[in-house]
């Protein structure tokens, strides 16, 4: 029987054996680096460990999230032009089709699907990673321990437990597939190319990391067999993405703040420094992880003809070359929310995918000519149950009001009252600006969200009631929002059809991001404490649009002056 992720490949199995010529020394080291068939079930049962521990303890509890709302809400016109636009000048047709078909089979009754599918997707990336090691010629034992770094990677479980971060890992998992079926010697043109190019293609449908992962094919097609090659794989989808971007025309203006370009070298330090502390656990760890790939490198380079060198360092070198660009790829549309942004868990996920088998491969060559050099290998193995500690993204508690809330919302017999496009949980840290009443009450006729499937305390129907009773809006343009005569308030009774207005400091509190006041509204009297959050961002009015008059408690933050007024 073969084991999983080992293929029979003559061409890399050589190489696999000439690193492991240090290991083969003694007689349970020898075993350790002759079977690579054990190193593969040992992977394989790490995997599916790891996936079950996701399952089990990480993924209950979650709810969706931000973009996700916008994923299941976005039905356009209900054509397949829908499908083509953009989201924020990335192109997730495949994303969108996915949370489509997990949305009628499922609804919003459980999250653990969608979130079922992001594993999967980042489980494949990690088997995916290894088989580029082994192809690449790093020893099965090698291979085994440092891609089971990304199996329970806290620095990146962002797009681990986040269902709409497919976008990042089904790009990352399809240009994977493209690199790997492109990688064989000779220029002519066979099936596997053919296939390659296909998942190239749907890579870029997945995300700009698509766009980025043919950059990583074509570089890597080019070291190992020449241009045209290169160019087959390569040009089509840049053609096909161009056409596409042409067609589209990305909205850019979400980019509120633009970096400058001082700001570049900070960033590109903060990117690239993130990746080797993640592998490494602690900075000084990472910091020899990455002298020993430097090294590694340069003695496999020295100690190898330049055509068995490119041979095997084709795929460790074109990722390496991904992690360096990619970095300033985002800047201009990501670098204006600050240097520390490069450092996020999505993007120290992409960072360590694409570095992984180059580090790999340089251990591998240190190992293969120096018994001393094993020590490297205690690293990801020290590391595995330290990253499997760290968690980057909201842990599951962090849903728990936002999900009774949504519930409380479709359980309340408001819902069929209240204004269609009225927002229920408007836009504060977790909201969700896309859902509208007349959504949400569809999602309920239509058997899709089941309100009743959980227990909602009496504090989350009356939240609901209150939250179906106020709409926010923006006053009409060129329309001052409290005029002079206006008087302040911060407490009111507020009747029916009545509207409350906020100002920051002497102009409107619209426009931009150093403007956002968070207007806190409280019932009276408030047995139930608690507090509705809007931010002015998304509009300058409350109305009562309820047939019942609502007693409200109001304050804002304090970061600049403000004032309410009717």
């Amino acid at each position: 029987m073969t084991a999983p992720s080992e293929r029979s490949h003559e061409a890399v199995a050589a190489p696999a054996e000439r690193g492991s010529s240090a290991l083969a020394s003694g007689g349970r080291l020898r075993k350790f680096a002759v079977y690579p068939a054990t190193a593969a079930w040992a992977f394989a049962l790490y995997v599916a460990g790891g996936g079950l521990y996701y399952l089990v303890v990480q993924i209950p509890g979650r709810w969706f999230h931000a973009d996700e709302w916008q994923a299941l809400t976005a039905t356009g016109s209900g054509t397949i032009v829908d499908l083509l636009d953009d989201h924020y000048q990335h192109w997730i047709t495949l994303p969108l089709l996915v949370y489509r078909l997990l949305f009628q089979l499922f609804g919003l009754n459980s999250y653990a699907p969608y979130a079922a599918v992001a594993l999967g997707f980042h489980l494949a990336v990690v088997v995916m990673v290894r088989v580029v090691m082994r192809r690449s010629g790093v020893a099965p034992w090698t291979a085994t321990i440092f891609a089971a770094v990304l199996v329970l990677f806290g620095p990146g479980d962002q797009n681990i437990l986040w269902g709409y971060q497919i976008t990042m890992t089904g790009a990352l998992l399809f240009g994977l597939v493209h690199l790997v079926l492109a990688d064989r010697p000779g220029r002519r043109i066979l099936p596997a190319d053919w296939l390659g190019l296909f998942a190239g293609l749907l890579a870029l449908m997945f995300s700009g990391v698509g766009l980025l992962m043919v950059g990583v094919v074509g570089a890597a097609v080019l070291i190992r067999r020449s241009w045209r090659p290169a160019a087959f794989h390569t040009l089509p989808l840049l053609v096909v993405f161009i056409v596409w971007w042409l067609s589209v025309e990305p909205d850019s203006s979400d980019i509120v703040l633009r970096p400058a370009l001082t700001d570049l070298p900070r960033w590109l330090v903060t990117a690239w420094g993130s990746a080797f502390e993640a592998l490494g656990y602690f900075w000084i760890v990472g910091l020899v992880l990455a002298a020993a790939t430097v090294v590694g490198l340069v003695v496999c380079w020295r100690g190898e003809k330049w055509d068995v060198f490119r041979h095997h360092a084709s795929l460790p070198l074109a990722m390496a070359a991904g992690f360096i660009v990619f970095p300033v790829m985002i800047f201009p549309s990501r670098a204006g929310l600050g240097p520390e942004f490069a450092g996020s868990s999505r993007y120290i996920y992409v960072y360590c995918v694409l570095l992984l088998p180059l580090v790999a491969f340089s251990v591998n060559a240190l190992v293969a000519r120096w018994r001393a050099a094993l020590v490297l290998l205690c690293i990801p193995l020290v590391v595995l149950p330290l990253n499997a500690t760290v968690h980057s993204f909201f842990p599951a508690s962090a849903f728990a009001h936002q999900r009774l809330v949504m519930r409380g919302v479709a359980a309340s017999p408001s819902l069929q009252t209240a204004p269609a496009d009225l927002i229920p949980d408007p836009p504060y840290w977790m909201g969700n600006p896309q859902v509208t009443v007349g959504w949400l009450r569809q999602a309920v006729a239509d058997g899709r969200f089941d309100p009743q499937a959980q227990s909602i305390p009496p504090v989350i129907l009356a939240e609901a009631e209150l939250r179906l009773a106020l709409s926010q809006t923006f006053s009409p343009p060129g329309v001052r929002p409290c005029p002079d005569s206006a008087s302040e308030v911060e407490r009111v009774r507020l009747e029916p059809g009545q509207t409350l207005t906020f100002e920051s400091g002497t102009a409107s509190a619209i426009g931009g991001l150093e403007s956002i006041v968070v207007v806190q509204v409280r019932p009276i009297p408030d047995p139930m404490g608690f507090v509705l959050r809007y931010t002015t961002s998304e509009g300058d009015r409350i109305t009562n649009v309820s047939e019942s008059s609502l007693r409200l408690s109001l304050t804002t933050s304090d970061r600049e002056p403000w004032r309410l007024c009717r």
